[in-house]
């Protein structure tokens, strides 16, 4: 399953600033919309209509009344029918209407009478010709033509003004609480959204180079086993990665440095004859009996398969222990370190000749040109076969090897492996078990 660390940290940061734009435009748009749609599209008896006034009752009243002004100021004859419709307009809304020429009614909404509609809105008009006032009270017109004589009159409890409708001021009060929830909810999700961005980038980005730079002081310290892990697969995922494999790279370095530098102090110190060798008489058949019970199993896991060909006898010899080990050392780690499948054979042969006990160690890797075997144990001396690897090796193994068997007064000399390998020949003289402890000082 993709990860959202597992995506590029440029794709990351080009979809963080879209969000950050995006969404608290998609966010005012949606809520104006519904806004604008509230007002827009309300019934003519909603109290939102008092928020939109060029839609509803209040667009339809303010034509009507202008409309019967015009026809008013017409000289000539009354033309009644075309000022009856406006005011069926009117009557519709529940405004009552009537007209008048020369104190003559010419018309007067159907069920009222005209008088209480004249001194009601004379009353409210406070005497003036012509007044057109909306209140608590509800709508109220009066007009009469200084041309025509004629006089409009008009009253009414509208739906949007009726004392009975919205209160005087809650318009304002409606549009300022609404604007006040916009901008409050828009700045809430905007800063929910800044900082849940800031928080996954700080995550993502600031997190990983957080632990790159405590990587990197603990190597200014020298400690190259500190390891640096994060599991992401993006552009800082890989740079952590990249950096740790050079840890492991100068790790590496320094362990060889100091496996060379350890290598040369005891080849110098064998040279000069500067080691100290406690020599015990040693039955190599049990030597090699218990090594491999112990170490089979393990080396199995390394990839290398340990076969042990026991002699007929004791195969008694003397050695020193420690540095016998490091011979067995030397050899399994040499064929290890050049094999080329996952696993390499290797065969410890003992066998007795009478004055002399000859260990073989066979392998079944790339093994050495018959032309370079004679020098495979000088010191800094590599072949120019698979076994050249300089990062392999530091081309001293061998050659301590062959100090440390001189210096048991043994032999040693290498062989090309039928088949295709290395066999190392070792020879060690044979001693009898009532051989002295004294005659093994070195």
């Amino acid at each position: 399953m993709l990860r959202i660390r597992d995506i590029s940290l440029r794709h990351r940061l080009l979809v963080a600033n879209f969000t950050m734009v995006f969404v608290p435009i998609a966010i005012l748009t949606v809520l104006g919309f519904l806004l604008i749609s509230g007002l827009r599209f309300s019934s003519p008896h909603n109290d939102l209509t008092t928020l939109w006034p060029e839609k509803g009752p209040a667009l339809s009243i303010q034509y009507t009344v202008s409309s019967l002004r015009v026809k008013a100021k017409r000289p000539g004859p009354l033309k009644v029918k075309d000022m009856r419709e406006d005011c069926q307009v009117l009557e519709e809304l529940g405004i009552a209407t009537a007209i008048v020429r020369n104190d003559q009614v010419a018309y007067v909404t159907p069920g009222i009478d005209f008088r209480s509609l004249a001194d009601r809105v004379l009353w409210k008009a406070h005497g003036q010709q012509t007044v057109m006032t909306w209140d608590g009270d509800g709508f109220f017109f009066r007009y009469t033509s200084p041309h025509s004589g004629t006089t409009v009159i008009a009253a009414g409890n509208t739906p949007f003004i009726a004392k009975s409708g919205i209160r005087e001021g809650m318009a304002k009060s409606v549009i300022q609480t609404l604007l006040l929830f916009i901008v409050g909810t828009a700045s809430a999700i905007i800063i929910a959204c800044g900082l849940i961005v800031s928080r996954v980038l700080s995550r993502q980005i600031l997190t990983p180079l957080a632990a790159l730079r405590t990587a990197a002081a603990e190597i200014e310290k020298g400690n190259l086993d500190y390891e640096l892990t994060l599991s992401s697969r993006d552009e800082l995922g890989r740079t952590c990665e990249a950096f740790d494999h050079m840890r492991r790279q100068l790790r590496s370095a320094r362990l060889a440095q100091e496996k060379l530098v350890d290598r040369l102090f005891l080849f110098s110190k064998l040279d000069l004859g500067q080691v100290s060798f406690t020599m015990e008489p040693v039955s190599l058949r049990d030597y090699f009996a218990d090594f491999t019970a112990e170490n089979t199993a393990c080396l199995a896991e390394w990839g290398l398969i340990l076969h042990y060909t026991p002699p007929s006898g004791p195969a008694r010899t003397a050695i020193d222990r420690m540095q016998f080990q490091r011979v067995l050392d030397n050899l399994l780690e040499n064929a290890l370190k050049y094999k080329q499948c996952p696993t390499v054979n290797l065969d410890l042969h003992l066998a007795e000749t009478g004055q002399s006990v000859v260990l073989t160690v066979a392998d079944d890797g790339p093994g050495v040109p018959a032309a370079d075997l004679p020098r495979l144990f000088d010191s800094f001396y590599r072949t120019d076969a698979a076994r050249t690897d300089v990062k392999k090796g530091s081309g001293l193994g061998l050659a301590i090897v062959k100090q440390i068997i001189t210096t048991l007064h043994g032999q040693i000399h290498a062989e090309e492996t039928p088949g295709g390998g290395l066999t190392v020949v070792i020879t060690l003289p044979q001693i009898e078990e009532a051989y002295h402890e004294t005659h093994l000082d070195h």
